[in-house]
């Protein structure tokens, strides 16, 4: 194998399997950061759906289905989850969620802190209802394939800050399931 003055190329057949194989190695690393990038894409994606299934079940009352969002580790039977719907409806009493929506998502493995902004109508005595947006942080943890809700928040261990990238908030579909109230 040669160097060719002037251009930098190598002649004779090692040189080019040299060529190959680092084009080959190039090739390789660009399809695995496609394919990770997809896979984070499909995971943002979903934590979105399941963030916007969360508001949807708070404007609908379906506590049911809103406890089973939160994670395993928080879901403690049925006693713990009628305990959970008796204090959503006394909530309710008082909040009524309208609307919400994405501000931005920050993830972290697989925890992940997302802001909404949320319009809600706040009691105020016994017959007048307040508008009010609020800004809201939850917690949720990617477990068995899915997003669940963490209720109290990760303890200082287990959310750093400084390790968390924020990524972009996915646009939600055409017509989605979040409607708002009057």
């Amino acid at each position: 194998m040669r160097l060719n003055a002037g251009n930098g190329t190598t002649s004779g057949t090692s040189g080019g399997k040299v060529l190959s194989v680092v084009g080959l190695a190039i090739l390789i690393g660009t399809v695995v950061n496609v394919a990770a990038e997809d896979a984070m894409d499909e995971k943002v994606a979903l934590l979105a759906q399941r963030v916007r299934s969360a508001t949807r079940y708070m404007q609908e009352r379906d506590y049911s289905a809103l406890y089973d969002l939160y994670a395993s580790k928080y879901r403690k039977g049925e006693k713990d989850k009628k305990e959970s719907i008796r204090s959503f409806r006394k909530m309710a009493k008082r909040i009524q969620y309208l609307d919400s929506r994405i501000t931005r998502i920050w993830i972290d493995g697989d925890l992940a802190k997302v802001e909404t902004q949320t319009h809600t109508k706040v009691k105020e005595g016994f017959f007048r209802w307040e508008p009010a947006w609020e800004v809201e942080v939850e917690y949720w943890i990617f477990e068995n394939d899915n997003w669940f809700i963490i209720p109290r928040g990760p303890g200082a261990r287990e959310w750093d800050e400084t390790r968390a990238v924020e990524v972009p908030v996915p646009t939600p579909p055409p017509r989605a399931n979040i409607r708002t109230k009057d």
